[in-house]
């Protein structure tokens, strides 16, 4: 089963509107990394001061479901602040190219020089399942609605 949020293809920061780097993908589309196999790819634009608990509840039930799933957290913050915060909240926190990963998730804003909160869930097979992003830069992703991809 497959749940979908609309997608944007700009972000609001202090109610100016950015444009992101490409459209989002959609459900069904093939995603390459990071990693392989069934994931939780997690953008922020910043890990510190993001709270990690709804994040770790949903890494602590994507451990415990009959399929074995990734959650893998992406920003372009400070590596020590990035690896504190997957500590805490239970997801890996991935090296990425920059670039190849900018193409294929869509989630950055060039003219601000960050990621926009956004989940994507990813099937064994590089389907995209779910994605959530965010309209406007401050606002959280749904862990619950994503959380649903993975019982299912």
């Amino acid at each position: 089963m497959s749940f979908y949020k609309p997608k944007f293809e700009t972000t609001v920061v202090d109610g100016v509107t950015f444009d992101l780097n490409r459209t989002v993908p959609a459900i069904g589309a093939i995603i390459m990394g990071p990693e392989a196999g069934a994931r939780a790819v997690l953008t922020m634009p910043t890990f510190d001061g993001c709270d990690p608990l709804p994040a770790k509840r949903f890494s602590q039930m994507a451990r415990n479901s009959s399929q074995s799933w990734l959650c893998l957290a992406v920003s372009l913050d400070f590596a020590p602040i990035r690896q504190t915060w997957g500590e805490i909240a239970g997801w890996s926190t991935p090296t990425i190219d920059f670039p190849a990963f900018k193409e294929q998730f869509g989630v950055f804003a060039p003219r601000i020089g960050l990621f926009v909160p956004a989940l994507f869930v990813i099937d064994a097979s590089d389907h995209l399942l779910y994605v959530d992003v965010a309209p406007h830069l401050d606002d959280k992703v749904d862990f619950d609605e994503a959380s649903k991809v993975l019982l299912n």
